[in-house]
C-alpha cells in the first residue's frame, strides 16, 4: 500500500509540473463557464426553465469534455518510453499491480480537482436563480462523474499499455468509450434482441436516469466499479505478461 501512495504521489507532482496539465484546467472552465451562463442571460424563456436548461447542459458537457479530456492525459502514461517503464519493473521490487493502481490514483486525483473546480459555477448560479437550484441534485451528479472519471481513466490506462503509439491509444480509448455510450442506438432492435444488451453497459444512460436525477443506486455504482477493476486488473496482466516475456527471453 505505501508503494501505491509514493507512485501516486510522484506521478501527481509530474503532472502538475507539466504545463499541458493548466492548459486543460482553463479551456475546460471557459468552455464550460460559456455553455452554462451565455443560454442563462442571451434567451427570452422564463427563468426557472433557464435554471433547468443550464443544469442538463452543463453536466452534459462536462461529461462530454471529459471525454475527450481524459485519453489526452492517459495517452503517454505507458505509450512514451513504453520499454523504459517495463524494464524498470523488472528490476524493481514494486510490482506492475502497484505501479497500475498507483498511476490510476494519480489521474483520478487530478480529475477530481479538475471537476471540483466546476463547482465554482453552479455555486455561484445558486446565488442569482430563483428558485434556488437543487443543491442535492449537484452533489449526486459530482458523484456519479468521479464514478465516471474512475471508468474513463482505467480504459485510458488499458489503452496506453496496450499500444504503444499514444495518438492510437487515444482514439483507441474513446472509440471504446464511445462505443459504450451509443448502446441506446440497439435498444429498440427486433433482428438481434441480445444486442440489447447494450443498454446495460451504455454510462452515459447510467448516469442520466440516476445521479443527473439526484439518484444513487446500486447498480450503477457496481457497474462503474465492476468496468474499473476490469480494466485495471486488464492492465496489471499485460505488464505481468510482458515481464514474464522479457525473464524468458534471457
Amino acid at each position: 500500500m505505501r508503494n501505491i501512495f509514493l507512485i501516486s504521489h510522484y506521478e501527481l507532482r509530474k503532472h502538475f509540473r507539466n504545463p499541458l496539465t493548466y492548459l486543460i484546467f482553463v479551456l475546460t472552465l471557459v468552455y464550460l463557464g460559456a455553455i452554462l451562463y451565455i443560454p442563462l442571460f442571451s434567451t427570452q424563456i422564463q427563468y426557472k426553465q433557464q435554471v433547468q436548461f443550464g443544469v442538463e447542459s452543463f453536466f452534459s458537457q462536462l461529461l462530454l469534455s471529459l471525454l475527450f479530456i481524459v485519453p489526452i492525459i492517459t495517452m503517454n502514461i505507458f505509450s512514451v518510453n513504453n520499454q523504459y517503464q517495463i524494464k524498470i519493473l523488472f528490476s524493481s521490487p514494486i510490482s506492475p499491480a502497484q505501479v497500475i493502481v498507483g498511476k490510476w490514483l494519480s489521474l483520478l486525483f487530478l480529475f477530481i480537482i479538475l471537476i471540483l473546480s466546476t463547482s465554482i459555477y453552479p455555486i455561484t448560479l445558486n446565488f442569482i436563480s430563483i428558485p434556488r437550484i437543487d443543491i442535492g441534485i449537484f452533489i449526486c451528479a459530482y458523484f456519479g462523474i468521479v464514478l465516471i472519471l474512475s471508468l474513463f481513466t482505467a480504459s485510458g490506462i488499458a489503452s496506453s499499455v496496450i499500444f504503444h503509439n499514444p495518438i492510437i491509444s487515444y482514439l483507441v480509448s474513446i472509440l471504446f468509450l464511445m462505443i459504450l455510450m451509443s448502446g441506446t442506438l440497439f435498444n429498440q432492435s427486433r433482428v438481434a434482441p441480445i444486442i440489447t444488451t447494450f443498454k446495460y453497459i451504455n454510462w452515459y444512460e447510467q448516469y442520466s436516469i440516476t445521479f443527473l436525477k439526484g439518484i444513487i443506486h446500486i447498480y450503477p455504482v457496481i457497474y462503474f466499479l465492476s468496468v474499473t477493476i476490469f480494466f485495471l486488473a486488464l492492465s496489471t496482466l499485460l505488464i505481468k505478461q510482458r515481464v514474464w516475456d522479457n525473464e524468458k527471453a534471457k
